[in-house]
């Protein structure tokens, strides 16, 4: 397999050598991420490993999901577990992908960006204010997710980040 080479870096590491991001740069990153979830729902394809070192930002300014190894349809045969620690979605383990699987992971993602850590890393007290930093960084982002309610970015990551995959709300 042959992917593009991408110019870039890579969103993870531009955290790690700096700080957590916020205000309008967040929200171009939920927005672009919030494009790709969409296009890939569109063409029927799941990542699987969908993390701040695959979302590049490019020399253009422009963000691209890589590392596209491990896609397939969802539900498709010989489907293994694939997991990057903290990034992945439960059901992920179970080697059972889906477009929801993907939205905790960008959830994850997003969560990371913000606060410098993966959601799963912390405990419940401040897993709440990493959402609140997300509230207070994050809010000019609202999504529409399934056509039927306005979120903002941080209650956006919160819905996403649900545990039971059949809670999960995703896009229609």
């Amino acid at each position: 397999e042959v992917q593009e080479f991408v110019d870039g870096v890579s969103l993870g590491a531009l955290i790690k050598r700096n700080r957590p991001i916020y205000g309008r740069f967040l929200d171009a990153c939920g927005s672009a991420l919030f494009r790709i979830l969409d296009a890939m729902a569109k063409i029927g394809i799941v990542h699987r490993d969908l993390n701040p070192y695959n979302l590049v930002l490019t020399q253009a300014g422009e963000f691209r999901l890589i590392d596209w190894t491990f896609c397939l349809k969802p539900g498709g045969a010989g489907e293994v577990p694939v997991a990057t620690p903290g990034f992945t979605a439960p059901e992920q383990e179970r080697a059972s992908s889906s477009h929801a699987s993907d939205w905790f992971s960008a959830g994850a993602t997003l969560y990371f960006l913000s606060n410098g850590e993966a959601p799963h890393s912390k405990d419940a007290t401040a897993f709440t204010a990493g959402l609140e930093r997300l509230t207070k960084t994050g809010r000019r982002l609202e999504y529409d997710v399934a056509g039927e309610w306005r979120k903002g970015l941080s209650t956006l990551v919160s819905d996403v980040l649900e545990q039971d995959v059949r809670k999960r709300p995703i896009p229609a």
